[in-house]
């Protein structure tokens, strides 16, 4: 069997199993492979990706893909909530590289509006303002900001 063919029988299990738990022999019928192949695909991709699982029950072994919870957190956030100017700021702040004192954004950088949310952010304790007009993110702030660009794609 060339490694073209494996391929594709690899990634037509991972499909099928992304949907719903089967067995080999269910695999090797739907594949039109012979189970004992499919078997011995099953076994590599349990080997190379942990979140492959199977049981035994009776004298059949059934497998499916555990599925991430964080994942679907993140896409349940992230289909659901809009992302609030506050952490918008955070992220508008972090992306210009204000994570650090020396590294800190003058507040020239920001409107009216934003500055009046980087006051209430320092109240907070997300952002430090300095002496100088500067503001950079604590570490709270960075991880916050952080978070956001993850769930929101930013």
């Amino acid at each position: 069997m060339t490694d073209n063919v494996k391929r594709s029988l690899e990634s037509q299990i991972l499909e099928l199993l992304a949907d719903e738990p089967y067995t080999a022999t269910e695999l090797s019928r739907i594949v039109k492979a012979h189970h004992l192949t499919v078997s011995r695909i099953l076994t590599k991709l349990m080997m190379k990706n942990p979140r492959i699982r199977s049981k035994k029950i009776g004298r059949y072994e059934i497998f499916w893909i555990e599925e991430d919870k964080f994942e679907d957190y993140v896409r349940f956030v992230k289909e659901n909530t809009k992302l609030s100017p506050r952490a918008r700021l955070l992220v508008q702040i972090y992306n210009l590289g204000g994570i650090t004192p020396e590294r800190a954004v003058p507040l020239s950088n920001f409107t009216d509006a934003e500055k009046a949310i980087i006051d209430e952010l320092a109240d907070d304790g997300r952002v430090i303002i300095t002496t100088n007009g500067r503001v950079y993110l604590t570490e709270i702030g960075c991880l916050v900001a952080k978070g956001a660009k993850l769930v929101h794609s930013l």
